[in-house]
């Protein structure tokens, strides 16, 4: 198996106020002659389009231009690189996935040397939870309702009964 090339660590992670991602569709939808449409999944698997934008100076811009040109092929190989998603920030397989141009490059105008890059990454592997720990999370909700049920029980037995003498038989 091939390695795949790596992120420059030199080179920062992207920027939060630009980032956001989108899972393309794992299901098929089919237009029926009279009433809803049918739908069924189709893939298990889908790819997620990921937004980033990124903030280097001139020699990171330089970096990120190599890397882009002679690693990645000008942006058509996989690599390896960490995107944020609802299990934190993960290792995973990306590739630039905009075929007009790769990325796009802007100056920062209010910052002496500064250039924001923006690209649209293309991964299969954006991580999720699996079966077992959706399950646990579905609970943690649950956590809160068992305790108020728990007080209510404890406060019916001790505060709501009648006190006295045990009757035993």
């Amino acid at each position: 198996m091939t390695t795949l090339p790596q992120w420059p660590d030199r080179l920062p992670a992207p920027r939060q106020d630009s980032y956001g991602y989108q899972p393309q569709s794992p299901f098929i939808r089919t237009s029926m002659d009279a009433g809803t449409a049918a739908q069924r999944r189709r893939f298990t698997r889908v790819p997620t389009q990921v937004s980033v934008v990124w903030r280097f100076d001139r020699d990171q811009l330089e970096l990120f231009e190599g890397f882009v040109a002679y690693e990645i092929a000008g942006g058509a190989v996989w690599f390896e690189t960490r995107l944020a998603n609802g299990r934190g920030v993960r290792r995973v397989k990306a590739r630039m996935c905009d075929d007009s141009s790769p990325y796009k490059v802007s100056y920062v105008g209010d910052s002496a040397g500064y250039f924001d890059v923006s690209a649209t990454l293309e991964t299969i592997d954006m991580p999720t939870v699996t079966a077992t720990e959706y399950d646990a999370l579905r609970l943690v909700g649950a956590e809160g309702e068992m305790l108020a049920l728990a007080q209510q029980y404890y406060d019916a037995i001790n505060t709501t009964l009648p006190t006295g003498d045990v009757i035993t038989n």
